[in-house]
C-alpha cells in the first residue's frame, strides 16, 4: 500500500522534470544574481536578544490543500522579517 508520502514524492518528482525542461538553469541563475548572500541559519537565530522567530512560509499541505491562494514569496517573507522573524 502506497502512502500519501509516496504519492508527494512521485508527484513532485513529475512535477520538476516538466519545469526542468520549461526553465533553463541559465534563467534561474540570473533570477538569483541579484539577491544578496543567504545569512545561514545558525547566524540568523544568534544574532538577536531573546528568542528568535523562525517562520515558515507554506502554500499547499498535502492534509489541508491549498493554504494561501495569492501566495508571493517575496510578499510573505518580507511581511515575515519586518515583523521580526529571524528566519
Amino acid at each position: 500500500m502506497s502512502s500519501i508520502l509516496d504519492k508527494i514524492i512521485s508527484d513532485k518528482k513529475q512535477e520538476l522534470e516538466t519545469t526542468k525542461k520549461s526553465v533553463p538553469i541559465s534563467a534561474l541563475m540570473d533570477l538569483c544574481a541579484p539577491a544578496p548572500a543567504p545569512l545561514g541559519f545558525a547566524k540568523a537565530i544568534s544574532g538577536h536578544n531573546g528568542p528568535a522567530i523562525i517562520a515558515e512560509l507554506k502554500k499547499a499541505s498535502p492534509t489541508k490543500g491549498l493554504l494561501c491562494p495569492d501566495f508571493s514569496i517575496e510578499r510573505l517573507a518580507g511581511a515575515y522579517a519586518s515583523g521580526g522573524a529571524a528566519a
